[in-house]
């Protein structure tokens, strides 16, 4: 009786205990349930907007208005935010090919750098149509694009696949009606690429910026070529041509190297012929300059001039390898036997130009003897190692 009476009190005690214990329960899940709404309630509530972006607030998929400044804001729980991307992009889209004016067919690679409207170009836009601008209507204007952009695109993959179609049609066309060596030409008058880019990127940005709210900065091409279906057809053709170009360059340098030559021949005949004729007159001058010299300096001293020949004849006959072989009475050999003559003394009749004219160049000169045995003996003399002068009279010599 006893241990019942023990459980039967300690159950009450238990049961009068726990309204409380159920009680802080309750609190405590209510207080987790009140942070939980309260941060909540602050993250539907309070945003950033980043300095690269802007941020638009809307009700219910109604836009109420932008945010343009960084910082912290706040709306209602309730109300959404979309954020745009500020910056300035760049949009590179696959190739395509297009024809020339002259049936060209050419792959062209090209880019679009695009943004929505920062408040500084919307101003210089509304400044450049009206003449005057200020902060609140650059604000609304750039809100109003900003707006458009949301409803029209609402995205980056929309606003470039829209700018693809437009850049692409207007590229085309601009193609279309400009030929190939206006793409690409050595000449740089010739060359009309950025005057064309620039009346795409103009038609491009007053479509874009009216109808999507994106200002289209630039348009410009990164690469053209052939096709690559069709390179080796191109390259064997400009091989072709480039050969034919060498072979026509090739005949017409023979030709004027031939046209060269024989210019410097003719001319070449002709100086020779003038120096010959020249060479043969101031030759033809000179010897009978010469003759007229001599005659004068004989006529004056006839002595005097013998002496001299005599003298240019040892000169031209002597040497280390001649042998002369004289008679004694040869006045060439008098000379340089005796001496000089006295004054008023002439020398022998014959004149030693005469002797010189009996001996001969450069091995053996011999004079003729008086015996013709001798003459035959000293025929094959062999001539002395050194220059030797000998005066042996050979008359009536006999072996």
């Amino acid at each position: 009786m006893h241990f019942l009476g023990y459980s039967h009190s300690h159950d009450e005690e238990y049961r009068y205990a726990e309204p409380g214990a159920a009680g802080r329960l309750w609190l405590r899940v209510g207080l987790l349930a009140l942070v939980g709404l309260a941060v909540w309630l602050a993250w539907r509530t309070v945003f950033f907007v980043d300095e690269t972006e802007y941020v638009y607030v809307t009700q219910f998929g109604e836009p109420l208005r932008l945010e343009v400044e960084p910082g912290l804001r706040v709306k209602w729980p309730y109300q959404s935010l979309w954020r745009f991307d500020r910056r300035l992009q760049m949009y590179e889209p696959p190739g395509r090919e297009m024809l020339t004016e002259d049936k060209e067919n050419l792959d062209f690679e090209w880019y679009v750098c695009w943004r929505i409207p920062s408040p500084e170009f919307v101003a210089a836009r509304s400044q450049a149509a009206e003449g005057q601008s200020n902060a609140p209507e650059s604000h609304a204007t750039t809100e109003n694009y900003v707006r458009r952009y949301l409803q029209t695109l609402g995205s980056v993959q929309a606003a470039e696949s829209r700018l693809e179609e437009r850049i692409q049609a207007a590229l085309a066309a601009e193609i279309g009606r400009t030929r190939l060596a206006e793409l690409a030409s050595l000449e740089p008058d010739q060359l009309k690429l950025e005057s064309i880019l620039d009346r795409v990127t103009a038609s491009i940005r007053d479509a874009a910026i009216e109808q999507f709210g994106i200002e289209v900065v630039d348009v410009r091409l990164k690469r053209f070529n052939y096709p690559q279906a069709v390179k080796p057809a191109v390259f064997a053709e400009i091989r072709s041509e480039r050969e034919r170009v060498a072979v026509q360059y090739r005949a017409e340098g023979e030709s004027e190297k031939t046209r060269i030559e024989s210019q410097a021949t003719l001319e070449r005949d002709r100086l020779l012929a003038q120096a010959q004729r020249d060479a043969t007159r101031m030759r033809g001058e000179g010897e009978a300059k010469a003759m007229e010299i001599f005659n004068e300096a004989h006529g004056k001293n006839p002595a005097f001039y013998q002496l001299l020949k005599t003298l240019e004849t040892y000169r031209s006959i002597l040497d280390e390898q001649t042998t002369v072989v004289l008679s004694s009475e040869s006045p060439l050999l008098k000379l340089l036997t005796q001496g000089l003559p006295e004054p008023g003394e002439m020398p022998g009749q014959p004149s030693s130009t005469a002797e010189a004219g009996e001996a001969t160049s450069p091995t053996n000169v011999q004079a003729t003897p008086a015996d013709p045995a001798a003459k035959k003996k000293e025929a094959p003399r062999t001539p002395p190692p050194r220059a030797s002068l000998d005066s042996t009279a050979t008359e009536g010599a006999a072996p």
